[in-house]
């Protein structure tokens, strides 16, 4: 992206304070519970970076629950990427620039980078136009050049609004609860051929799901026993 001006760097910074309040307001007014959050660190200790996956409708929480974690996440360079490049960095997201789509080559690579050194990624892996809930290849790739672990993030909502995008984007409202759960760790051995890494994302495709319908057939639940529970707003 060409350099910025004087009024689009203001605009910009502004837009990441305000992103950054909005994340503090729903600390301050929702709550929610992360199930499993031991897999991840033992991951790490077994020697594998990880690779957070969620549907790109429910990633707002994701920013809540994995911000200031130095977490990388790719962002692309056009205007409106800066952002959500902005918002990522207030939040202490580590953003790289790049496409996920147009000079995919080059994105792909700064992610393979940031995972073989060591650095956690988090990854929408039906964005960032769809289909929604649809796997795309990529993800497979990256974990198999990487050596990374792919770590499904089922979520469920119990009060948002949906918005007219392409993947009906959810927005909790004051008062909601969320539930969160990490699946189990999937590798993709380095030498998987192309049909071996097509069952692999099928796998991954179906455990994300799974996942997102258990939280949302639990998460009333989790609400009305929240007492017992480690709660968002305690991290």
């Amino acid at each position: 992206m060409p350099r910025l001006g004087l009024l689009a760097e203001l605009k910009y910074r502004l837009a990441g304070y305000l992103g950054k309040a909005l994340i503090a307001f729903l600390r301050v007014t929702s709550d929610g519970e992360l199930e499993n959050r031991e897999v991840a660190d033992r991951i790490r200790a077994e020697g594998h970076a990880v690779i957070y996956i969620c549907w790109h409708n429910r990633l707002l929480i994701p920013v809540w629950t994995h911000r200031n974690r130095g977490v990388t996440i790719l962002v692309s360079q056009s205007r409106d990427g800066e952002y959500v490049a902005r918002v990522g960095e207030q939040l202490g997201f580590n953003v790289i620039r790049g496409s996920s789509t147009h000079g995919a080559e080059a994105g792909f690579r700064l992610l393979v980078d940031a995972l073989e050194s060591g650095n956690d990624v988090a990854i929408t892996p039906d964005g960032p136009t769809g289909p929604k809930y649809e796997v795309k290849k990529g993800l497979i790739s990256l974990a198999r050049a990487s050596g990374a672990a792919i770590l499904p993030v089922g979520i469920a909502i119990d009060r948002y609004v949906t918005l007219a995008s392409w993947d009906e984007f959810r927005v909790m409202i004051p008062g909601a609860y969320a539930l969160a759960r990490y699946g189990d760790p999937i590798y993709v051995p380095e030498h998987s051929n192309k049909y071996e890494m097509e069952e692999i994302r099928k796998k991954v495709e179906d455990t994300l799901n799974a996942l997102n319908a258990d939280c949302e057939s639990r998460v009333a639940e989790a609400r009305r026993t929240k007492r017992t529970r480690i709660r968002f707003q305690r991290e």
